[in-house]
């Protein structure tokens, strides 16, 4: 999902880069950029979480976005909350 999202952009970007370059044409930055990618979106996601003023409380939530952290506690060993995952289902 991360990598899809942000990353994609940012992959994108450093391929048109690469493609008018005069320089380093051959520097494959596609990691680093997803990486970046990565980034933004686990921040984003924070962000959300966090701070009202910024996003508003919650709103991946309310939307039926499945964000980071709610991607990671879902596949982390040992999780059986099916409440979670039957509201996740539907999106």
């Amino acid at each position: 999902m991360v990598e899809s999202n942000t990353g994609g952009l940012f992959r994108l970007i450093s391929c048109l880069m690469r493609s008018v370059a005069t320089v380093n044409c051959d520097l494959d930055i596609s990691q680093f950029a997803t990486l970046l990618g990565r980034h933004f979106q686990i921040r984003d996601d924070y962000q959300n979480l966090q701070s009202e003023d910024d996003k508003g409380f919650c709103d991946d939530l309310d939307e039926g976005k499945l964000s980071f952290p709610v991607i990671s506690s879902m596949q982390s060993p040992g999780f059986s909350n099916t409440t979670l995952s039957s509201v996740f289902k539907g999106s």
